[in-house]
This record gives structure tokens, sequence and C-alpha cells, in this order.
């Protein structure tokens, strides 16, 4: 008996003979259609190219009843987008430069939360016009000796809105009178830190004064204590080991009296008529713009003849200490400053003179003539001021980003506003010491 003999032999249920019909039809009228509307996509062996049939395109967006392919017809919750392409719209995202079709959905080369490139994702911190001095001394600095590794330094203002922080130099040209973006546009979780170096009374651009900017700050950047960012002019660490020096041949190398270096004439200080005064009591040098012309070795002639240095600031601000107590406080010699930074509150004692510990300028040359003559007790202003190391630029400002990117990892614990940043920098004070 034959294979078809014993198939019309068995009995089937006239209901399952009905259903088995119905697919055969259904399938049936679904390959004809299929066939019909198919589009002729073929490979180009030589060049991979994906070419498109425009005249099947055509046939399948006027079949009869089928809907069209057209992208209006095509809902927009779909996440396609379009590319026209001899002026024909086709569902492909795009093409690379040798035209192969690239797709995009929610299907295809999808962002993931998986890592799955082995990257450490990074919090940016932007610096919005940074001075040129920043980008030229700090422009690779090593983050990854910070607490926290996952931050690194961006220069570039097209990465504004996937930054965690944006620093603005407000003593620099590039701020607007407005800020980048409005309050309602802005990223609530993107710290704004104001920067600035010099003191008030060198803050000569008006675009940060703008009522635009109030309101906007959350984190100060400057060398005063109370910064969120603090970034002093130095820092000075206790030595483990001690410098292994013959004083008594410092002490008895020294020919003359106090040096100056300086570039700026008229101060706010008054710093110039202070020395006017004390020269009257002490034998001053001063190099650079208002005096003699600065040998190139003149740190060696200054560790080798001289006695002291003068650091007077250029202007009475609240915490303003410049480089010029910790560039010298390397040197063999004392440093005397002058300035309105609580000095005996943040340094240590008998390692500098404080011109603001003296009555009068004659009291203060009187002392530093005494001193000059007494070996022991110059001796000992040099021991204890060697006892410190000094660390300035690169490593300040190091540890200022490192600060950033702690803060910016424990954003909630530091989240503040400065309502008016001009208020906070405040005022300078006049001189009162010119007696």
């Amino acid at each position: 008996m034959s294979f078809v003999q014993h198939i019309l032999r068995i009995r089937i249920h006239p209901t399952l003979a009905v259903v088995a019909v119905f697919m055969v039809t259904v399938f049936g009228a679904y390959m004809y259609i299929s066939a019909y509307s198919r589009l002729d996509v073929r490979t180009n062996n030589t060049n991979d190219q994906i070419l498109v049939d425009d005249q099947n395109i055509d046939q399948a967006t006027n079949v009869g009843n089928m809907k069209s392919w057209r992208p209006e017809s095509i809902p927009k919750s779909h996440d396609f987008e379009f590319v026209s392409i001899n002026n024909r719209t086709h569902q492909l995202s795009g093409a690379t430069d040798n035209n192969t079709a690239i797709v995009k959905s929610m299907f295809v080369d999808r962002d993931l939360f998986v890592n799955t490139t082995g990257e450490i994702a990074k919090h940016k911190i932007l610096f919005w016009n940074p001075p040129g001095w920043m980008i030229n001394w700090f422009s690779d600095t090593d983050m990854t000796q910070c607490n926290y590794k996952n931050c690194k330094i961006s220069y570039d203002q097209r990465e504004f809105f996937t930054s965690k922080a944006v620093v603005y130099s407000i003593p620099d040209a590039g701020m607007d009178h407005r800020p980048p973006v409005s309050p309602a546009q802005r990223n609530p979780d993107q710290a704004w830190i104001f920067f600035t170096l010099e003191s008030p009374v060198h803050l000569v651009r008006k675009e940060f004064r703008s009522p635009h900017w109030h309101n906007t700050f959350n984190w100060s950047w400057t060398y005063r204590t109370d910064s969120d960012i603090f970034h002093p002019y130095g820092l000075l660490k206790t030595r483990t080991k001690l410098l292994a020096k013959n004083y008594t041949e410092i002490f008895n190398r020294k020919t003359k009296m106090a040096a100056w270096a300086v570039s700026h004439c008229s101060t706010y200080s008054v710093r110039e008529r202070f020395v006017q005064l004390l020269s009257r009591h002490v034998k001053v040098d001063i190099y650079g713009k208002c005096g003699l012309q600065p040998p190139q070795d003149l740190d060696a002639i200054l560790d080798n003849d001289y006695t002291f240095y003068l650091g007077f600031e250029n202007s009475f601000c609240q915490d303003y200490m410049t480089e010029k107590l910790f560039q010298y406080y390397k040197r063999d010699l004392i440093t005397v400053v002058r300035g309105s930074m609580g000095y005996a509150k943040y340094l240590p004692q008998e390692t500098f003179v404080n011109a603001a510990d003296f009555r009068s300028v004659k009291e203060l040359g009187e002392f530093l003539n005494r001193l000059s003559n007494n070996e022991d007790e110059y001796i000992e202003y040099l021991r204890r001021k060697d006892s410190y190391e000094v660390y300035e630029r690169e490593y300040v400002f190091r540890d200022a980003m490192c600060n950033i990117c702690d803060k910016i990892n424990n954003l909630e614990k530091y989240r503040k506003v400065y309502k008016n940043i001009i208020e906070w920098l405040g005022n300078c004070y006049s001189a009162n010491d010119l007696n």
C-alpha cells in the first residue's frame, strides 16, 4: 500500500480539516503579497554597498490596500531616522563614508548601562575661560593622584553640557555678561566655580559683576582660607629629615642687607613709599623695573650676599599672601613680609619678620640691623625655616583639582549657592603704617 493510500485512509475530524484549509490559504496569500511587495535589495560584491531598487519601492508604496512605507506613516514613537538617497526616503539612519547603511534603533548599537569597553567614566572639569598660564603650566595635570581617580580636565567649551563642573576665571576675558545658559536650561547637578588668584583691587573686568551672574556660582576657588577650593600661592610641609648646612658659613658670607625685586612701582599698598622710609635706616637694593637691572644669577646672589629680602604685597586684602613669601622661604636669607595676612596665625613663628609687629618703620629698621649682627639669633631663624619644605605652583594646583574632584563625587554634601560673589570678595584696605 502506498504512502498516499495510507493518508487517504486516515479519518480526520471535520473541524481540524477546516482549520488546516484556512491556515494553508492564509500562508499562501502572505507568500504572494510578500513576493509582490518585496524590495529588491542586492549586494554589490565589489564594494559591499547596499543598493535599493527605486522602482520596487514605488511599487511597495502603491500596493492596493497596503500601508505606505513613507516615513510619515510610521508612528513617531518608533526610534528610527530617515535618510534621503537620490531624492528617495529610506528607512535607514544614514550611511558611512563608503555608503554602508547604518540602522539606529533600540536594538542596534544601543548605549548600554553595562561597561563593555573597560574604560572608566570620567567626570569632566571644564575651564570655560582659563588664563594662559594655566594651560601652559597645567594642561597635562595628572589626576590619578587624587583620592578619586575618575576626573579629568577639559578646555573645550563644546563639552559644556557633559561636564560635571565648570570653572569661570573672573579676572580673565571670555565671560559674557550673561551665563552661557539660562537658569531653566542649566543642569542642577553641574557645579559652577568662580576662580581668581588676584586680589579684589585687581579684578577690573566687569562681566562677572552683572546681576545675571548672581545666584549662579556654587563654589569659590581662591587664595582665601575660607574658599571652598583653597588655593594658596604655596604650602609648607615639615621635613622628615633636617637639612645639613653650615649655617655659620652662610652667616659669615653675608655682605649686603636687604634686596627687593619689583615690577610694579605704584601700588595700592604704597609699598614703594614704605621702602623709601625703610631705606633711611637699612640699605635696600632694588631690582627690576623700579630699580637696577637684575643679573641673570640674581637668586644665587640673594642666597650668597643678602641678609634679608623684602616680600611686600601690592595690596592689603583678606588672606592675600602671594609667592613673595614662599619663593624666598627656600633661600638662605630671611624674608620681611608686609601685608594684611595673619602671618602669625598661619606660619611658623620666627621664620620671617613681619613689618606689622613694629610701631614704626624706624623700629623695624633698627631690629633688622640688630638681627644682622647677631649670629646665633640669625642662624636660629634659618634653622627653623629650613625645617619646612616649600610646595608651590604645580603641587597646589593639583591639590585644588583633586579638591574639586572630591566635591563633585560627593555633590549632595557640598551643595551651596553664592548670592553675590562681589560681596563675598569684599574690599581691601589702605596702608596706615607709613610713620
